[in-house]
């Protein structure tokens, strides 16, 4: 399951210790977000127990549009072990692409 977040979601997010977390910038009128959805909730409830998955519009708030998607949307951050990382968009966001990036730690840009 996709939980939609705001931004008090990430005022302790960096505070606490979590378990790896799954972070989708996008935005509704955004066509490739909108692509990528299904893609994102399969990957969601497929790997739901190891990873936390969550979404963040970011129409709702320019300050943390402007650190989380600074290039635009989508962007995809992958978030563990107190460190973050931005899921190289490369050709796109494919369902295959995203959970090789996941799982095995590739396609990887420390933020």
């Amino acid at each position: 399951m996709v939980k939609k977040v705001d931004r008090e979601y990430f005022k302790n997010f960096f505070k606490e210790s979590v378990k790896p977390h799954v972070i989708k910038m996008f935005s509704d009128t955004c066509s490739a977000c909108r692509d990528l959805e299904p893609d994102y909730d399969r990957l969601a409830k497929e790997l739901g127990d190891e990873f936390t998955f969550v979404k963040f519009d970011v129409s709702t708030d320019e300050k943390v549009s402007d650190v989380m998607a600074p290039d635009g949307v989508p962007t995809i951050h992958f978030f563990k072990e107190g460190r973050m990382y931005e899921i190289d968009y490369g050709d796109g966001y494919s369902y295959d692409y995203l959970k090789d990036s996941i799982l095995n730690e590739t396609n990887l840009k420390k933020d």
